[in-house]
C-alpha cells in the first residue's frame, strides 16, 4: 500500500504546482522586469509573439469560471524588448446575458458534455 501511495502524492504535488498568471501576481511584475522574472511570476506563456518593431508579447490568459460556465475572460499581455518589459495591459471579456439560455444559467448539472435527462 505504501509503494503505491508515495508516487501518488507526488504526482498530485506535481499538478498542483503549475501557475498561472491571476490579477493579483500579474500585478507584482513592474516594467522593467527581467524575463526570468516575468517567469518565474507567471510561469510559461499561452503564447509568444515576436512583433517586426523587436518586440515579443508573452500571453496568458485566464478564465473565470461559475461551474462550467465562464463568466469572464482576461488576457494579460506584458511586452518586453531586449529582455526587459517595457509595457503590459489587461484585455477583459464576458459573455453578454443576451446571449444565455436559462439552461446556461443552471449550475446544478455535473459533466458539462452530459446531456440532460429528458
Amino acid at each position: 500500500m505504501k509503494k503505491t501511495l508515495i508516487p501518488g502524492l507526488l504526482l498530485l504535488a506535481a499538478c498542483t504546482t503549475s501557475k498561472m498568471l491571476t490579477m493579483e501576481s500579474y500585478v507584482e511584475i513592474p516594467v522593467g522586469s527581467t524575463k526570468a522574472k516575468v517567469t518565474e511570476i507567471a510561469g510559461k506563456p499561452d503564447r509568444i509573439t515576436e512583433k517586426d518593431d523587436g518586440t515579443v508579447e508573452y500571453e496568458y490568459n485566464e478564465k473565470l469560471k461559475n461551474g462550467f460556465r465562464t463568466i469572464q475572460e482576461r488576457r494579460y499581455v506584458i511586452v518586453m524588448r531586449d529582455g526587459a518589459v517595457i509595457s503590459k495591459r489587461v484585455e477583459q471579456s464576458s459573455q453578454p446575458p443576451y446571449d444565455l439560455n436559462s439552461y446556461d444559467l443552471q449550475t446544478t448539472y455535473g459533466d458539462e458534455s452530459a446531456s440532460p435527462e429528458e
